[in-house]
């Protein structure tokens, strides 16, 4: 008896360890896009970034004339390029900090006061001129810089900042913000409470602060050596390895306008301690505190908007992506699909590739476990479909396998029961049909988790269940009573059929209603998708998920 159970036991564990981790009966399904705005597409889970961006080619009103002519004055142009590279002001592009960011070991940082020279007589520079340069123009050597909890503009050249980082979690997308001239410019938005590493192929930058709020101070050895105010100055950073490490929640990256690409995004599901989504989304407003010389509505507007969706997005969307108002064409298994104004794509691991250009694009691939079309789900079953549904042909064809084997055995043939053989199995085969039921409810369970990031032993073991998940576990107990009429009871009708063949009639019926329990999983896992599109019938999805 122990020996049995101590079997039975392994044999289960094995069975629920492999579905567990890989999930094998469920369909996956490959998918390819290219989205372009007006589409908003919001990329939710374990992030690696890796691109290269040059900064914005554009007009700030960040006033750097004053410097540039000092520099024609050819007494101060040997000094000031000494200092730092001024050929960066002619070719200036501008790529926005929001939040913090630190430099370590920084060879020369000088610091200039702009306000005090536009106090200067530039017309006619005399040697007492030159002397209160010295207080306009500062110079540090080996010190560290932070900018801290505000809005910086770091000037640079033509060379790139190029970022190759891996985040645990991040909410990402491709966006606009308009700048105070009222040109929208585009960007990759992303949210995450991580650092961000930057390399500048360059060797001189310039920091501004660019809002009331935030300061920069300079450090040598962990000892501030310099904390003024640091309003209309530019701090000029010189050095032949540039590194600074941005600390914030929000993180803007600007696109150029050059139609090649720019970044890539390789998305897969984040472990869930890592799921903060509501903290990130609270933090969104926090951050934008004091930057109106940016509206990053166009942005923040939709996160705010659909909070509870990208919430549930953490879970259900975990590893994929949401798409707001889009009609795009997309090619799923080789078949034209089309998303109609929502969707989103629940995916095991997927990349983006960012182009730049007037209109930046994103192309999407990869494989994906659930795909959510505007009105119905994606399946297999159904590619031509409109709205997601086949004739399950394979649960018919079941239960006549299974009434043609139950009346050939009925009536045509017949074999003699072993009754020591039933005596002695007769116990291990209830425990095997309890232990069945059990195993079925988990597995099921499970599928339902692996496809929908959400179950009913998720729910229970976070300690609260959402109103918007009671659908997933509706769903749930609307698949187990299916799955028992649709599979479970051809199953052990055959199973039953079967174990005639060796002598165990009645006393072995729990070995096969164990065996028809068990399907149950193997129907959820095929057929789960079908039925959710047969209640979308009746349900508009936009009353289960807030889409409007």
């Amino acid at each position: 008896m122990k020996k049995t159970l101590i079997l039975m036991g392994c044999l289960f564990s094995i069975l629920l360890s492999i579905v567990s981790s890989g999930q094998f009966l469920s369909p996956t399904a490959n998918l390819d896009a290219e989205i372009e705005q007006p589409t908003i597409g919001v990329f939710v889970g374990k992030t690696e970034l890796e691109g290269s961006f040059t900064g914005y080619e554009t007009e700030l009103p960040v006033d750097f004339s004053e410097i540039e002519e000092l520099t024609t004055y050819p007494i101060l142009f040997d000094v000031l390029d000494d200092l730092f590279d001024v050929s960066i002001l002619q070719n200036l592009n501008i790529f926005p900090i929001l939040g913090s960011c630190h430099f370590e070991n920084i060879e020369r940082v000088t610091i200039v006061d702009i306000q005090k020279i536009q106090q200067l007589n530039l017309e006619s520079i005399t040697a007492e001129d030159l002397f209160d340069l010295i207080e306009v123009i500062v110079t540090y050597s080996n010190v560290s810089v932070d900018a801290l909890d505000g809005l910086f503009m770091m000037g640079m050249g033509t060379d790139n900042v190029t970022v190759d980082t891996e985040l645990n979690f991040a909410i990402s997308s491709v966006a606009q913000i308009e700048i105070t001239n009222g040109n929208e410019t585009p960007l990759l938005a992303l949210i995450a409470n991580e650092k961000i590493p930057l390399h500048y192929k360059g060797n001189s930058i310039a920091i501004t602060k660019f809002a009331e709020q935030g300061n920069i101070k300079l450090s040598n050895n962990g000892t501030v050596i310099w904390n003024g105010d640091s309003t209309g100055k530019i701090f000029f950073i010189k050095d032949s390895n540039i590194s600074p490490i941005l600390e914030s929640i929000f993180y803007v990256f600007p696109l150029s306008k050059n139609e090649q690409k720019i970044a890539t995004l390789s998305i897969e599901p984040a472990n869930s301690e890592y799921l903060n989504t509501s903290f990130l989304i609270s933090e969104i407003s926090n951050t934008s505190t004091g930057i109106e010389q940016f509206n990053l509505s166009s942005f923040t507007g939709y996160i705010e908007k659909y909070d509870e969706l990208i919430e549930t997005a953490a879970m259900v969307v975990n590893g994929g992506m949401v798409l707001i108002g889009t009609n795009d064409s997309i090619v799923i298994d080789d078949t034209l699909q089309e998303f109609k104004n929502f969707g989103f794509a629940r995916g095991n691991k997927y990349t983006v590739t960012i182009n730049g250009g007037s209109q930046p694009k994103a192309k999407i691939s990869g494989n994906y476990k659930l795909i959510f079309l505007g009105d119905h789900l994606y399946t297999a079953q159904a590619k031509e479909s409109e709205n997601g549904l086949s004739f399950p042909i394979f649960i018919v064809i079941l239960w006549i396998i299974a009434i043609a084997l139950f009346l050939i055995f009925k009536y045509y043939l017949k074999f003699d029961n072993n009754k020591n053989l039933e005596d002695k199995i007769k116990k291990y085969a209830f425990i095997f049909h309890i232990g069945s039921l059990i195993l079925s409810f988990i597995l099921l369970d499970r599928e339902i988790s692996y496809q929908f990031g959400v179950s009913a032993l998720d729910a229970i073991f976070r300690g609260g269940i959402p109103l918007i998940l009671l659908a997933f576990l509706l769903v749930e107990g609307i698949m187990w009573v299916i799955g028992y009429f649709s599979f479970a009871i051809p199953i052990t009708l055959i199973s039953k059929q079967g174990l005639k063949t060796i002598g165990i009639g009645k006393g072995g019926k729990g070995i096969s209603k164990g065996i028809g329990a068990l399907s149950i999983w193997v129907f959820c896992a095929i057929y789960v998708k079908l039925f959710v599109n047969i209640i979308f019938l009746f349900i508009n999805p936009s009353m289960i998920i807030p889409i409007g």
